[in-house]
C-alpha cells in the first residue's frame, strides 16, 4: 500500500486507533527491525520517517493479550476494530519491491 493510501486509511480509523499500541516491522533489504510505539503521535512520526526511506505499508494483524488475528487489508482491519477489544495493531513496512 502506498504511503498516501496508508495514511488515508489510518486517518479514517483514527477514533478506533486511539490508545492502541502499534508494532511496525520494518524490512529493508536483509534487515528486519521491530518498533513498538504507544499512541498515534509516535506512530505518525515513525510512519513519516519510514516514508522518507521509501517504505510502503501493509496491515498485518491485531492482537490482545489472548489472541492475534490477521488483517491484511483496511477492510479486515475495520471489521476487527469494530467487533473486538484489541490493544495492538501490527504493521509491516518495507522498502523491498
Amino acid at each position: 500500500m502506498s504511503p498516501q493510501d496508508f495514511k488515508t486509511a489510518i486517518k479514517n480509523q483514527e477514533q478506533n486507533l486511539k490508545g492502541k499500541t502499534f508494532e511496525i516491522t520494518f524490512i529493508d533489504g536483509n534487515t528486519q527491525t521491530k518498533m513498538t510505539l504507544k499512541g498515534l503521535k509516535a506512530f505518525g512520526l515513525a510512519v513519516l520517517n519510514l516514508e522518507a526511506k521509501g517504505a510502503s505499508f501493509g496491515f498485518s494483524s491485531v492482537q490482545n493479550s489472548l489472541i492475534e488475528r490477521a488483517t491484511q487489508s483496511i477492510d479486515k482491519l475495520t471489521e476487527k476494530l469494530n467487533c473486538g477489544k484489541w490493544n495492538q495493531i501490527n504493521i509491516t513496512a518495507t522498502t523491498v519491491k
